[in-house]
């Protein structure tokens, strides 16, 4: 049997329950459909029947036993019910945590206390396999679950980031701990390790979902002395470049008074994920949604992963872009929400997030996936 235990650390607030929705539980299932989804991200197939079936046989299925188990122990949990640290609207973390901050406040003015993770929550988890092909799948699959990834909910926009404190047994093929001075240290670890992955999971170069093939990482090369200025700086950014209003702001409130759009138009910013909705107050609170046209797909993750990295004693941020499609099909329909305006489009990948990465995160080093 092969073994191997991490003794882990939040970095960022983390927002991750179980069956009560109000206390917070680092629960193994939850991290074990993370790995699921790394893994798949780093296999990048071109046969969603072959990748589906490979999968299961490492992390099971109603046809296969699980060859992999995973344990976890709380270590210490630091709770926390006050916002405060979630920050104040108009903030960089006020806008990335802002779904968690209105749940948490909606709740107190109802009397219940709702609470998450702080950082330095700490935990022990245990990856055990009996083939050691499969172990190192998985340890690969936790590789990038830590370093260009996190756990539970706003895990795209920084929140649940993880810090590996210690490793015990298992294996030498990964470097797990990221003791560096320097973020050009950081960038070589990340490129080292990412090259010995694609040999470990054997990546393909399919690119029908979301995969590493062709994505990107983007480390801003200042560092900050506590996480909250790493994220405060990274929620800015990304607050400010999405908050530019054309062209997409233009197009749309055109849209809501005519009920048609021009042939050449799009809408920029559903690069950023679906659902995509808004209003306008400025056309007495007239609502819109942009769907896909396909009729099963309702939402779309952000292919942009917000992260937060700690080295040493310093904290760095950045981003991953993903590879892979988009979506199945390029065309999409703008709605007004309890009106009668529709209108189709055709979308092609307008280079926004691009645009983010090379232009809006100031001093950066980078790493093509």
């Amino acid at each position: 049997m092969h073994k191997v235990t991490f003794e882990c650390e939040t970095i960022t607030p983390m927002f991750m329950y179980g069956a009560n929705k109000n206390k917070p539980e680092v629960r193994a299932p939850a991290i074990k459909g993370q790995l699921r989804w790394c893994w798949r991200a780093a296999k990048a197939s071109k046969n969603n029947k072959e990748l589906l079936d490979s999968e299961n046989k490492i992390f099971g299925s109603t046809d296969y036993k699980s060859a992999v188990q995973i344990t976890l122990k709380t270590i210490s949990a630091k709770l926390n019910a006050n916002t405060n640290s979630l920050g104040k609207p108009g903030s960089g973390k006020g806008y990335l945590y802002y779904t968690q901050l209105m749940q948490v406040n909606k709740l107190k003015r109802d009397g219940i206390t709702k609470c998450f993770f702080e950082p330095g929550t700490k935990f022990r988890l245990s990856i055990m396999a009996a083939e050691k092909n499969k172990f190192e799948q998985v340890l690969a699959a936790f590789w990038l679950l830590i370093h260009l990834n996190g756990i539970g909910s706003r895990s795209r926009r920084t929140a649940g980031n993880l810090n590996v404190l210690r490793v015990d047994g298992g294996t030498d093929i990964l470097n797990f701990l990221t003791n560096f001075s320097t973020v050009d240290q950081f960038q070589s670890f990340l490129q080292q390790n990412l090259a010995k992955i694609k040999g470990i999971i054997l990546s393909q170069n399919g690119n029908n979902y979301s995969v590493l093939n062709n994505g990107e990482i983007k480390i801003v090369s200042q560092g900050f002395s506590k996480w909250d200025d790493a994220v405060e700086y990274i929620g800015k950014k990304i607050q400010l470049f999405r908050n530019r209003k054309d062209p997409d702001y233009n197009t749309i409130k055109d849209f809501l008074r005519t009920g048609r759009m021009s042939p050449n138009h799009d809408v920029e910013r559903i690069d950023f994920g679906l659902p995509y909705s808004g209003q306008y107050r400025s056309l007495e609170g007239k609502k819109y949604r942009v769907k896909s046209c396909l009729n099963e797909i309702t939402r779309r993750s952000s292919p942009l992963i917000l992260k937060v990295w700690k080295l040493g004693n310093l904290y760095c941020t950045g981003c991953v872009k993903l590879g892979g499609t988009f979506l199945p099909s390029d065309r999409f329909t703008l709605d007004e929400i309890k009106g009668h305006h529709r209108s189709q489009f055709h979308h092609q990948n307008t280079g926004i997030i691009d645009d983010f990465m090379n232009n809006h995160l100031g001093q950066t080093v980078g790493i093509k996936l």
